[in-house]
């Protein structure tokens, strides 16, 4: 090993995993920025240039894919002391409409692979005395929502096995941050260029560079939870609640942003 404390982010070459990249290279960290795109990785490198970044292109979709990066960083011998399981994939589109393999896919992301890390690096940091781990939930972990079903339900997974993993490793020095974020304006969520300005000047929709750093900020705090934003907040218990009526409206409104 170098001695450099490694900083893990999955789904690192754009987004929020970018900012969060840029900000724990900021602080010093070295980077195992992971993402299916080698394209955006190779650029993320060249321009941050000041910490140490290993790039490692996995499909961590796909089955093994958690192992396949986990035997990777442990061949390179990188003590990684933070663990942030970003990457993720979203698709507003009724479940009927989805591709074939879309829920293996989704699943695969969200939870094995996300439970699979935190299995590995929670037991190597819990060994070490310390660590920190940080898992992207949403506020949609409320709210079974037409449309984003499966987004939904796997957010919803995240956001329960982190308080339970949470529990588990108390008194260990490794602490489990869950970010519930509602909308934030990365190319995850697929609005056009125009109704994100909207949903910004709303503040129903916030910047990546705001959310990795309110995340962060949490993580290091060591809180349980995080959720950016008052809206989000007013309105998240009424979303467990809203009866079928009202999200059929709901539905209805906006499905002219659905994929097909």
């Amino acid at each position: 090993m170098n001695g450099i404390k490694y900083a893990l982010v999955t789904g690192a070459a754009a987004g929020m995993g970018r900012e969060y990249v840029k900000r724990l290279a900021e602080m010093g960290y070295g980077i195992v920025a992971a993402d299916i795109n080698m394209q955006g990785l190779e650029k993320l490198k060249s321009e941050i240039t000041a910490a140490d970044i290993v790039t490692v292109a996995e499909d961590l979709a796909a089955p093994g894919g958690a192992e396949h990066l986990i035997n990777e960083i442990s061949r390179l011998g990188l003590d990684i002391s933070i663990l942030i399981n970003n990457a993720g994939i979203f698709s507003y589109r009724d479940i009927t409409d989805q591709p074939e393999g879309y829920i293996a896919k989704i699943t695969t992301l969200h939870n094995i692979t996300m439970g699979t890390l935190c299995r590995h690096y929670a037991g190597e940091m819990k060994s070490k005395g310390g660590g920190y781990i940080l898992n992207i939930s949403s506020l949609s972990a409320w709210m079974a929502y037409p449309g984003i079903a499966l987004y939904a339900a796997t957010k919803r997974y995240t956001r329960d096995f982190s308080r339970a993993l949470s529990v588990e490793l108390r008194g260990s020095g490794v602490s489990v941050t869950v970010a519930y974020f509602g909308a934030v304006a990365t190319p995850l969520i697929g609005l056009s260029e125009k109704y994100m300005r909207i949903a910004k000047a709303l503040h129903i929709m916030i910047t990546p560079e705001k959310a990795a750093e309110k995340a962060l900020k949490a993580m290091f705090k060591r809180k349980s939870g995080v959720m950016p934003g008052t809206i989000n907040h007013i309105g998240k218990p009424f979303l467990a609640v809203l009866p079928k009526w009202a999200l059929a409206i709901i539905d209805n409104k906006l499905s002219r942003f659905k994929s097909r």
